[in-house]
């Protein structure tokens, strides 16, 4: 049983159903320091890469990106930033937004992020977002 997390389903269950895909209390508080700023960098150099014609098409393919929710998930990442006392300096342009779009529009697939996975991963990989997870996506007492 790692992290004491005894019922990881229960909390995947919890997630999906109790924290809408939108829900910036769920979705980034229940993240570590290392992991916000790093999905926060990764947001950017996605953002980069659509801008200079790069291809992202694997990170499509793995379920590690989703175009249409780039400047919105960013946009979480920085409120969430500023809400634990972070400084965020580096908005996506108005340029970069509308690029994004025009990408999103013209390909048929803008990809879509594996939520489960991710959770699955944190939950494997980092003592800090598993801590999080708990205090920020507790298990119901219905679902424990």
């Amino acid at each position: 049983m790692k992290h004491g997390i005894s019922n990881i389903d229960g909390l995947l269950l919890f997630y999906r159903k109790g924290c809408k895909h939108e829900d910036v209390e769920c979705r980034s508080k229940a993240v570590s320091r290392k992991h916000l700023l790093g999905e926060h960098l990764e947001l950017h150099m996605f953002a980069s890469a659509i801008r200079e014609n790069k291809s992202i098409a694997s990170y499509l393919a793995n379920g590690l990106v989703e175009t249409e929710q780039i400047v919105r998930r960013h946009n979480e990442l920085a409120k969430e930033m500023l809400n634990r006392g972070y400084r965020h300096r580096s908005d996506i342009s108005e340029e970069d937004i509308r690029v994004i779009k025009k990408y999103s529009a013209r390909n048929g697939n803008s990809g879509h992020v594996n939520v489960e996975r991710s959770i699955r991963d944190l939950l494997a990989r980092c003592n800090e977002c598993a801590q999080r997870i708990k205090v920020h996506a507790p298990l119901r007492s219905e679902e424990k």
